[in-house]
């Protein structure tokens, strides 16, 4: 049976997967990307060592044409991934370019009102707006 591994408690195969769902729905960009990043260098790993051993023991099978088709999909698999972690290495930067340019949402909204007030003080102006006040008036005094 499995355990949760900050409480130590033995929970069924249902409550892990369940917890394990939770954790992975809660990963930020930057995790997810670092984690597919970290997946594929595994990838690249086993398709480097598998053209290894396809290029040092291709003699040893029946078909040897069968053997050159295979190193041709490897160095295809090779270079996909190769490209694949070049761009998540860009996108992971690109993350942590952000998070540390994030800015805080209450100053963000300050400059906002700041922004607006111009434009609602020429609102205050415009006769409609007085005729709302009056009517507004008139139904606070009823």
């Amino acid at each position: 049976m499995p355990k949760v591994k900050r409480t130590g408690e033995i929970v069924t195969w249902k409550e892990w997967f369940h917890l394990w769902k939770l954790g992975i729905t809660n990963l930020t960009p930057q995790q997810r990307t670092s984690n597919e990043r970290n997946a594929t260098v595994i990838s690249l790993v086993g398709f480097i060592a598998s053209l290894i051993v396809m290029i040092i023991f291709r003699d040893k099978f029946l078909v040897s044409w069968f053997a050159y088709g295979l190193i041709v999909v490897f160095l295809g698999s090779i270079y996909s991934n190769i490209l694949k972690f070049l761009s998540l290495n860009q996108m992971l930067r690109e993350l942590k370019k952000q998070d540390s340019e994030s800015v805080n949402i209450d100053d963000l909204m300050s400059k906002v009102d700041i922004a607006l007030n111009p434009i609602e003080k020429a609102l205050d102006k415009t006769p409609e707006t007085k005729i709302r006040r009056i009517d507004l008036k008139k139904e606070e005094e009823k």
